[in-house]
């Protein structure tokens, strides 16, 4: 009787462990991906059009009207001043805009969004699904 007393004991002891790790787990994974570094570049953000430099960390993916990539934010320029960032940001090029490829720099004059959140409950959250690959923004560039 003693034997089962533990056993059941030690069972309950394990169930808790485990729910405190995935707790904690959860909670660290919740914070590292709504957390925005100090020197990210949504941080200088004002709604104006800004000056991007970066290169772009995906290989350019082919669409109906021109492509998009994925970039790595290294510096935001607004009016005469000039922050070296960190962030990434999915970039939507034209027809017009010759391809580029993966690792090349550029340097593009843009006006960040942020992705739409989920509209409908239980929906597709694409805002979060970006988050989780490490994009904060959209850009549009037509030529």
């Amino acid at each position: 009787m003693v034997a089962l007393f533990m056993f059941v004991r030690g069972v309950q002891c394990s169930f808790i462990l485990c729910a405190v790790i995935v707790g904690i787990g959860a909670l660290r994974f919740e914070l590292g991906v709504n957390r925005l570094l100090p020197n990210h570049y949504l941080n200088v953000l004002n709604g104006e059009e800004i000056l991007l430099q970066g290169f772009l960390v995906s290989e350019p993916e082919n669409q109906t009207r021109g492509w998009r990539s994925e970039m790595r934010v290294v510096a935001v320029g607004i009016g005469d001043t000039t922050w070296t960032v960190t962030g990434r940001l999915l970039v939507r090029f034209g027809e017009q805009v010759p391809l580029a490829a993966y690792g090349d720099s550029l340097c593009l004059r843009v006006l960040p969004t942020l992705p739409e959140p989920a509209r409908n409950p239980g929906g597709f959250d694409y805002r979060g699904y970006l988050a989780l690959r490490g994009i904060r923004a959209l850009a549009y560039v037509s030529r």
